[in-house]
């Protein structure tokens, strides 16, 4: 079973199955874990320990709904716990239907969102106690969520929300315009050498060293990949990191890795593509040839495969025509170039 976009409804009581049931008409989303003392047939999984079952399926799902006691819930669910930025969305209900409690990864998970649903589908109250929720004022982990963002370090969330639950001033250095609209009037711009602030948000791909900064990471990099047969991982890996050290670029603003067509097959491409937890995108050889921004003509690369460059071409086509940032890279058996997505509606999709 695809458990990509499912939420996991565990139940205990028959009032509890009472209220699953209102679930199972309304949406096809949900998959049903019920106590066996009730199955009839009709459920996903019947089970006979829930914290057995429980401990064998939190992290398949991105989201959990418990309709059983709140303790219940936090008992079951604790030696699973690890951190709030890869935690699945966990929300309780009572069985008499009355209140959805956000428990669990509230922003980031999306549970604040999950207890405002099941609410709306059964006539329950939200419950929620995140302090930026309930004081109405903007959390920059949901903001980061919203645009894409990934967050670097987020030991920082928490001063930068507890900064704009204290209306202070937070520094914002944005050169993408990705979320400023979100903090007009709560914020100032500052430059990446002053220190205006006693906290600032990083916007950027580009490498910053403050201890008192929250990075986020914009998908801007597009990396152009070319290879030899047989190139191990571990190569292609070695000199992407040198590479991306020596230009003060960060690996979570890769958006994707691309090249030729060929090399779909290529075992070191696609475990890079695994280890980065980025797509790759293939190219046919008459499409790396048209591309006209080309710093490094290949005649040797045109003999084998068909195009005067792999890596470059490849990271412009993939950049939809940005800006070759870094020219091509090698080493014995690989070649790797990387261009800037510059069009504005590309990076806020």
């Amino acid at each position: 079973m695809n458990t990509e976009n499912k939420t996991a409804v565990w139940v205990l009581t028959r009032g509890g199955l009472k209220l699953s049931q209102k679930l199972k008409q309304a949406e096809n989303e949900y998959v049903f874990f019920i106590s066996d003392r009730f199955d009839d047939g009709t459920c996903d999984v019947s089970f006979k320990s829930l914290r057995e079952c429980v401990g064998e399926n939190f992290n398949r799902y991105p989201s959990h709904l418990f309709i059983m006691a709140t303790g219940i819930v936090i008992r079951v669910i604790a030696d699973h716990i690890k951190h709030k930025t890869i935690d699945p969305a966990v929300v309780s209900m009572d069985d008499t239907g009355r209140y959805v409690i956000s428990l669990l990864s509230g922003h980031l998970g999306g549970a604040n969102q999950l207890a405002h649903k099941i609410a709306d589908l059964t006539g329950a109250d939200a419950v929620l106690s995140t302090a930026t929720d309930v004081n109405q004022v903007p959390s920059i982990d949901m903001i980061a969520k919203k645009k894409g963002l990934r967050i670097e370090n987020p030991e920082m969330i928490k001063k930068i929300n507890m900064a704009f639950l204290e209306k202070e001033k937070i520094g914002l250095y944005d050169p993408f315009s990705f979320f400023s609209d979100f903090l007009e009037g709560r914020t100032i711009f500052f430059s990446s050498n002053t220190k205006e602030c006693g906290y600032h948000v990083i916007v950027d791909d580009g490498i910053h060293y403050d201890d008192e900064c929250l990075r986020l990471r914009p998908l801007t990099l597009c990396v152009g990949i070319g290879c030899n047969r047989g190139t191990p991982e571990c190569e292609i890996m070695d000199l992407l990191k040198e590479m991306f050290l020596q230009n003060k670029l960060s690996l979570l603003s890769i958006r994707c890795i691309a090249t030729i067509d060929i090399k779909k097959d290529e075992n070191g491409i696609l475990e890079a593509s695994k280890s980065l937890n980025v797509p790759v995108v293939f190219f046919e050889n008459q499409e790396l040839d048209a591309v006209k921004d080309v710093k490094n003509i290949s005649q040797i690369v045109k003999k084998y495969t068909g195009a005067k460059s792999v890596c470059e071409a490849a990271a412009i086509l993939a950049a939809a025509n940005g800006e070759l940032i870094v020219e091509k890279q090698k080493t014995k058996n690989v070649t790797l170039a990387v261009a800037r997505i510059t069009d504005p509606s590309i990076l806020s999709a």
